[in-house]
């Protein structure tokens, strides 16, 4: 399980090293920010990637 803290902390380097270990990715807490700082980092390595939901700017349930 990886949060928002923990990418914080993590430089790019530590960021690529902890991609690179087999195993499932749990983000938790995280902004928008930090999904795309790991998508670009997935890319880096050569990998397909994708995000779906609605976008940061969307309004939220029950906004307008």
């Amino acid at each position: 399980m990886v949060t928002g803290a923990r990418l914080d902390a993590m430089d790019d380097e530590a960021l690529d090293v902890l991609l690179a270990e087999p195993s499932e990715l749990l983000l938790c807490r995280v902004s928008p920010e930090h999904k795309m700082r790991v998508v670009t980092a997935f890319q880096r390595r050569g990998e397909g990637t994708g995000l779906a939901g609605p976008p940061p700017s969307a309004p939220r349930r029950g906004q307008q």
